[in-house]
């Protein structure tokens, strides 16, 4: 019985404790998928923040040095070099206003005057003077409007990196094209906007992708070796879609990432802003992980509660098996002490009864007894054997207590028990 009881205590802790791992692995999943999809959605709002503030500051840069170049072709001399013979004073001059420009102003890589025939009559690198410029990569720009024409980029011969070209005729009064003055940009500041990476965390990348001839290519990016390794064009679900949009996928280099892509219509570009799953959901996994580490003590202090119930449980009920031993023996003497007792009564009551008995059988014997004495001695002899009877059920019922009884077999006459039971109601009544 006590072996039964241990086993099903046993069999309680056990299922206790595998119904709180379960619940701990419930808890702990919920949440850990809870916190996710609010990183998830905490990350793209700050992607999306990021990306605004990059393509807001990159409109701006475009559109400035479109001013610029609208100022500069403001200037009066630059009207009149255009057609040739040119004064050497107003060249002079004109040369030494584009190099203060260059100084001034860093976004210019270089700024030059070409002819109607696309001669370079003047150019702020010296060596260009004089050389045949193609105007088919030409961002030509005829008036500053509220928007911008949108950059076209191509590939330098030079720096064999992207480049964009800003141009605008240069008319004289008549309205007549007499040249253009053209201005390279550098690029430089589009690839420290892009390198900024406030708000991306330690993996934030953001980049620039355009179109150049057959393949999509970095126009800027922070790692300028990485993007040297991706020279045969480059894919992502965000630079294929070409797309406003955020999601989950895998970025150019095949690591998983979440981020917000979206199509610059003004530069004709498309602006990523990424960061890699693992740092993006790296509270979630904290989170998960602090939850299940915490069950796992309170499940810890629960199977340490659960085993010093079991213990309290097990001696309380050896305290009460003791007990009940006790009491049981404390029966078993008390029940013999009852059957000594009552064979003692017995024995005391059986010795004066035999006396009664044995005068009633003497006085039966004496002739001189009428007929009603006669009567009544004789209910007297029956009487005491009635009760020498009781006194004998008495010791049987203790010999049946004490597992000694047996079976005697007796005739009996049923008749005369019944007249001696009449007989002695009738006494008492």
């Amino acid at each position: 019985m006590q072996s039964s009881n241990q086993h099903l205590t046993t069999k309680i802790a056990s299922f206790f404790l595998l119904w709180s791992l379960v619940a701990m692995g419930i808890v702990g999943g919920v949440a850990f998928f809870r916190a996710r999809e609010a990183l998830k959605q905490a990350a793209f709002n700050q992607l999306s923040v990021a990306a605004t503030l990059k393509e807001e500051e990159i409109t701006r840069w475009f559109q400035d040095r479109e001013q610029d170049l609208f100022a500069i072709a403001k200037f009066p001399k630059s009207h009149s070099l255009a057609p040739q013979p040119y004064d050497l004073a107003t060249y002079q001059l004109l040369s030494s206003y584009l190099v203060d420009i260059i100084k001034t102003k860093p976004n210019f890589r270089e700024i030059f005057i070409i002819e109607r025939t696309n001669k370079v009559i003047l150019s702020t690198n010296k060596q260009r003077e004089g050389e045949y410029e193609i105007l088919a990569d030409t961002t030509y720009i005829e008036k500053v409007e509220p928007g911008f024409a949108a950059p076209i980029f191509y590939v330098s011969p030079v720096t064999g990196k992207p480049a964009v070209t800003f141009a605008t005729p240069l008319r004289d009064a008549a309205r007549v094209r007499q040249g253009v003055i053209l201005a390279h940009l550098n690029l430089d500041r589009i690839d420290r906007i892009v390198r900024e990476r406030t708000g991306l965390g330690k993996s934030g990348e953001t980049y620039l992708v355009g179109s150049l001839v057959v393949k999509n290519t970095f126009i800027s990016k922070a790692d300028r070796t990485d993007a040297e390794a991706f020279s045969t064009g480059i894919s992502s679900q965000g630079i294929d879609t070409a797309t406003s949009g955020v999601g989950l996928y895998q970025n150019y280099a095949k690591l998983p990432v979440i981020g917000v892509y979206r199509w610059l219509n003004k530069q004709d570009l498309a602006l990523l802003v990424e960061m890699k799953q693992a740092e993006a959901f790296t509270p979630a996994r904290q989170l998960a992980g602090t939850i299940v580490l915490v069950e796992l003590v309170a499940v810890g202090l629960l199977s340490i509660g659960v085993y010093w119930l079991t213990q309290q449980l097990q001696q309380s009920r050896e305290q009460l098996e003791n007990y009940s031993h006790r009491l049981e023996q404390k029966a078993q003497e008390a029940n013999r002490a009852k059957s000594a007792f009552l064979a003692n009564m017995s024995h005391e009551l059986r010795s004066p009864l035999g006396a009664i008995l044995g005068f009633t059988q003497l006085m039966k014997s004496d002739r001189a007894l009428n007929t009603t004495q006669i009567e009544n001695l004789a209910i007297i002899s029956r009487s005491g054997e009635h009760l020498l009877t009781l006194i004998n059920d008495v010791l049987s019922m203790s010999k049946i207590e004490a597992g000694r009884i047996t079976l005697d077999e007796n005739s009996f006459n049923f008749y005369s028990l019944l007249d001696s039971l009449a007989e002695m109601f009738v006494i008492k009544a």
